[in-house]
């Protein structure tokens, strides 16, 4: 077992591994260290994000990234915007929605609720931001269509008519099955005055 680790100082914040040669660690100092060749080697550069998650996707050989940067702590409301990785540059994209309900464009994130998974699919195109909320009820699925520019909330009505129970979320995985491309998405219900939980997905 070889240490392919790169020679940074600081806390790991985010990392996210493609494939066997292809990863991101994203330390505490602001850098963000990329390697093409299995961790032999590491590149580091400065972003203009401190915390949030990482996300890459290989679209047509092409390595395409996104961060959601979030401004705060790692648990409840904060809000987030959006980076997109072009041509080797982080871009802003997406400006979320403020503390006071109020955001700089439409279709925007929320302020409100845990993000709890981010990921994009192999078109580049198409994402997902899963949230969960502290009230029963509520919870929030946001889709984007043009690449994380614009976002828009997507109702479940199976998790719609748990209007009193605790809806806690979990991560989204997706697969490749013969060119279709399927999300597989936990979701855990505790309903309290049964005091019991129903784990779907």
């Amino acid at each position: 077992m070889d240490n392919v680790s790169p020679s940074a100082i600081g806390d790991i914040r985010a990392w996210y591994f493609m494939d066997s040669n292809h990863a991101w660690i994203f330390y505490s100092n602001e850098t963000l260290y990329r390697t093409k060749d299995r961790g032999k080697n590491w590149i580091g550069e400065k972003v203009p994000f401190s915390m949030g998650k990482l996300f890459f996707v290989n679209s047509d050989g092409e390595y395409q990234g996104w961060e959601l940067k979030k401004y705060g702590p790692a648990s409840g409301n904060v809000f987030v915007d959006v980076y997109k990785l072009v041509s080797d540059k982080w871009i802003f994209i997406h400006k979320g929605e403020l503390p006071n309900n109020t955001s700089s464009s439409t279709n925007s994130l929320p302020y409100e609720g845990e993000k709890k998974s981010f990921i994009f699919l192999p078109d580049g195109k198409t994402g997902f931001v899963a949230i969960e909320r502290r009230e029963p009820g509520k919870y929030g699925l946001y889709i984007t269509t043009d690449g994380g520019n614009t976002w828009n909330r997507k109702d479940i009505p199976l998790l719609s008519e748990c209007k009193n129970d605790s809806i806690l979320i979990y991560p989204f995985k997706f697969f490749d099955n013969k060119g279709n491309t399927v999300i597989i998405w936990p979701v855990s219900i505790y309903n309290g005055a049964q005091k019991n939980y129903q784990t779907i997905f």
